[in-house]
């Protein structure tokens, strides 16, 4: 039903944002790595979306790719692993890198996502490595995925989140700071010297 949308972006959270499109507000739920990628808000901005309908609610999941959008669609056709799952995921390492675990079989990176673990991480690979090999080179999310092996720890990134909101800041300040200095960023440091690294981007 709804293929994009393009639109202002009206207000921007930690899993989901509000485009307005013809003064309608749209609420569109987003993985992390998505929303990182948002311009400003007042800015106008193209999301591609899945509408997901069900007796209970109809929600719209957006990405900022098309690519990443039907790699979404791929991910959540997979026994146990629904639309919030599969946006739960996407917030963890961008599709690029899960398509290289998948089509080299890497269930330690594929088992140590919250949300999934080992039986879950099995059935990836069981049932999307031949056909996401027929649709993605695993060579082409080489570089990629090698960068994202290193992703900030996870207890860290929530105490930064929580210390730089208890500072003022805002969600989308916050997500752009640890996009931009995450490459500067170290798990066996300190907080509060991580969260000087960050304070320079803000």
């Amino acid at each position: 039903m709804f293929s994009y949308l393009k639109g202002i972006v009206e207000d921007i959270f930690d899993t989901q944002v509000i485009i307005e499109v013809n003064d309608i507000g749209y609420k569109v739920f987003m993985p992390n790595t998505s929303i990182e990628q948002l311009p400003p808000k007042g800015d106008t901005v193209k999301i591609h979306t899945y509408y997901y309908v069900r007796e209970d609610q109809q929600t719209l999941f957006g990405f900022i790719s098309k690519e990443e959008r039907d790699f979404f669609i791929h991910l959540t056709s997979v026994s146990g692993i629904g639309p919030k799952i599969g946006i739960n995921i996407l917030s963890q390492l961008s599709f690029k890198s899960l398509i290289k675990a998948i089509i080299e079989k890497d269930l330690m990176v594929l088992k140590n996502l919250s949300g999934v673990g080992a039986k879950k991480a099995e059935r990836l690979v069981m049932e999307l490595k031949d056909k996401i090999a027929k649709l993605y080179s695993a060579e082409d999310y080489a570089a990629s995925s090698v960068s994202e092996k290193n992703v900030l720890d996870k207890d860290l990134e929530q105490d930064l989140r929580l210390a730089l909101k208890t500072l003022g800041y805002r969600t989308e300040e916050i997500n752009r700071a640890l996009s931009s200095s995450s490459s500067q960023l170290n798990s066996a440091a300190t907080l509060e010297s991580n969260l000087k690294i960050i304070l320079k981007q803000l």
